[in-house]
C-alpha cells in the first residue's frame, strides 16, 4: 500500500515540529538532514543526532543538555575505540525512568 501525499506531508510537518521544539530546548540550530534523508539524522550546530533520540529527549522531558553530555561522552569513547551505548540506555544507566 502506497502512502498518500497528505500522509507524507503530515508526517514531515510533525517531524519538523519536533525539530523546532528540540532546537529551542537545547539552544541549537538545525542545519540539515545528513545524506538528504529527511527525518533520519539531523545536524544541529555540528552535533549529528538521530531523530529517535530527539523523540526520546522530548517525549520523556529529559533535562536540557543531557543529550549533549551523552553525545560528547560517546564521541570520546569512540575516539578511544571503546564501546559506547545509545542515548536511551545511557539515560537508563543515569537512573531515568523511561517506561
Amino acid at each position: 500500500m502506497k502512502l498518500k501525499n497528505k500522509h507524507i506531508v503530515t508526517l514531515n510537518e510533525a517531524i519538523m515540529k519536533y525539530v523546532s521544539i528540540f532546537e529551542k530546548k537545547q539552544n541549537l540550530r538545525f542545519d540539515y538532514w545528513l545524506g538528504n534523508q529527511f527525518g533520519e539524522i539531523g545536524e544541529f550546530n555540528s552535533y549529528c543526532i538521530n531523530f529517535s533520540d530527539i523523540r526520546i529527549d522530548l517525549e520523556y522531558d529529559i533535562p536540557k543538555h543531557e543529550i549533549i553530555e551523552w553525545y560528547n561522552d560517546s564521541l570520546e569513547l569512540a575516539m578511544k575505540d571503546e564501546q559506547f551505548i545509545n542515548y536511551y540506555h545511557w539515560l537508563l544507566r543515569k537512573g531515568y525512568k523511561l517506561k
